[in-house]
């Protein structure tokens, strides 16, 4: 399966410790295993947890997933 990361995911992943951006890559490249819910109200729309941190993603087509948003906890659903 194909990974697109969008720019905001990116730097958001590229500003963490190294050993974080680490575990945050690997996790997103293991996609469609991990802690994954679908996002209340938001139809398509699935987060990702690892530990702290929270990754939002869709399929962008089958053989897609598009990675919207990483962040803390608590700031990514805002």
């Amino acid at each position: 399966m194909n990974v697109k990361i969008d720019k905001d995911a990116r730097k958001f992943i590229d500003k963490q410790p190294p050993k974080n951006q680490i575990r945050m890559l690997q996790a997103i490249f293991a996609l469609p295993k991990g802690d994954i819910c679908p996002l209340a109200g938001k139809d398509g729309i699935y987060r990702l947890r690892v530990g702290g941190y929270r990754i939002t993603f869709c399929y962008d087509d089958e053989s897609t997933i598009l990675i919207r948003t990483a962040g803390n906890r608590g700031d990514v659903y805002k």
